[in-house]
C-alpha cells in the first residue's frame, strides 16, 4: 500500500501544471511629467498585479488640477489590442503596452516596455517612459515608476494541497 501512495503522489506531484499567473503586490510608483513639475509625483496603490491579466492599477492622483486614473486594458481609444501585462525577473523586463491613463476626459495609452530593476530588498521597480502623440502635451514623453513586490505562494499549498491521508 506504502508503494502505491508514493507512486500516485509522484504522478500527482509531477503532473501538477506550473502556475501560469504570478501575483505582485503594488506597492507604489512614480509618475513625472518634467515639462510640468520638476519633481515626480508619488503614487499609492493597495491592488495587485497579475501577471497575463488586465489587472492593478494605481490609485487616482491629480494631474494638472485634474483626476488621473490608471488601468491596464487590452485595448482603448487608439484602438491597439494590448497584450496583458507580463513580467520577467529574469529576463529583467516587463511588457506594460496595455496601461493607461484617464485624465481631463480623455484616455490616453502610457503604456511601454519596463526595465526591471531589483531593489535588494525583496522589491523591484518597473520603469518605463511613454512619448505623448497628440493632445495638450504632444511630443512631451511621460516617465513612470511602479514598484512591485512578488507574493510568495502559500506554503500551505504545498504541505497541505493534496489533502489528508497520504502516507509516504
Amino acid at each position: 500500500m506504502k508503494i502505491k501512495s508514493i507512486i500516485l503522489f509522484s504522478f500527482l506531484l509531477f503532473s501538477i501544471q506550473p502556475v501560469k499567473a504570478a501575483t505582485y503586490d503594488i506597492l507604489g510608483g512614480t509618475f513625472h511629467a518634467p515639462f510640468w513639475s520638476a519633481e515626480p509625483t508619488i503614487l499609492t496603490s493597495s491592488e495587485q498585479l497579475i501577471d497575463g491579466e488586465y489587472s492593478g492599477r494605481f490609485d487616482d492622483f491629480i494631474f494638472c488640477g485634474c483626476p488621473t486614473t490608471t488601468y491596464f486594458s487590452p485595448t482603448g481609444v487608439d484602438g491597439v489590442n494590448h497584450p496583458a501585462p507580463t513580467i520577467d525577473l529574469d529576463a529583467g523586463i516587463a511588457d506594460m503596452t496595455s496601461f493607461y491613463a484617464f485624465w481631463n476626459g480623455t484616455e490616453s495609452n502610457q503604456g511601454g516596455m519596463a526595465v526591471i530593476n531589483s531593489n535588494l530588498d525583496g522589491t523591484y521597480t518597473l520603469s518605463w517612459d511613454k512619448l505623448l502623440v497628440g493632445g495638450p502635451f504632444d511630443g512631451f514623453t511621460i516617465y513612470w515608476t511602479m514598484d512591485i513586490r512578488p507574493v510568495p505562494l502559500p506554503a500551505a499549498f504545498l504541505a497541505n494541497g493534496f489533502g489528508s491521508g497520504w502516507t509516504i
